[in-house]
């Protein structure tokens, strides 16, 4: 684990304690619209959150351990000074069922794909308290942040988890018949192209 690299993301990602704490999470539209204004997806401060997040995946310590049913790190319990549980997540497809008692913050990157989570495109995405939801993607995989006022989080709760859209498996065993295609093609060449080699050398050595 690079504790640097650790220690640079949670310090960046705690610059954000005045705006998290002066949320009204019992109004998630206006918190969301009030956090997308100050801090859209292609600024600087979220730009260089980013390339903290890839680092720490580069590193091998970043979402290599499982949190919420998903590939995920807890980078940091609610402290005195920042209230909020921080865990960092790689998403694709659901993740377990859980329900907020004092609220819940998201953050997303899309990875690849055109992805959505919970059906919003990738940014920020606020929950009430007292909601529950199952944390899924679809299209592509995510990376998520998730701030926990209190470290707060229910896992009692039951809830279906969503199934993938057919439209979607039909888009994914596409490509997948169209990578094995592709792979038949480069065997099938590479097998004409050994041919033709043999046969030039016999013909040469006649």
């Amino acid at each position: 684990m690079s504790n640097a690299g650790r220690d640079a993301l949670v310090a960046m990602l705690s610059r954000l304690k005045n705006d998290l704490m002066g949320l009204n999470l019992s109004r998630p539209d206006v918190a969301k619209t009030s956090l997308a204004t100050k801090y859209p997806l292609n600024g600087d401060y979220l730009v260089e959150v980013r390339r903290l997040w890839q680092r720490g995946v580069d590193e091998g310590w970043l979402c290599e351990g499982d949190v919420a049913g998903a590939r995920g790190t807890r980078l940091s319990p609610p402290t005195k000074y920042f209230p909020f549980a921080i865990d960092a997540l790689r998403l694709e497809g659901a993740g377990a069922p859980h329900g907020h008692p004092k609220g819940e913050v998201c953050l997303s990157w899309a990875v690849h794909g055109e992805p959505k989570l919970c059906g919003q495109e990738a940014g920020w995405m606020v929950s009430a308290p007292g909601s529950k939801h199952v944390p899924h993607v679809v299209g592509g995989s995510m990376f998520v942040l998730q701030f926990l006022p209190d470290g707060k989080v229910d896992w009692t709760v039951k809830l279906k988890v969503p199934s993938t859209p057919r439209a979607v498996k039909a888009d994914a065993a596409k490509a997948s018949a169209a990578r094995r295609s592709t792979s038949l093609a480069e065997v099938s060449r590479a097998a004409s192209a050994a041919s033709r080699t043999t046969s030039a050398r016999r013909a040469s050595a006649r």
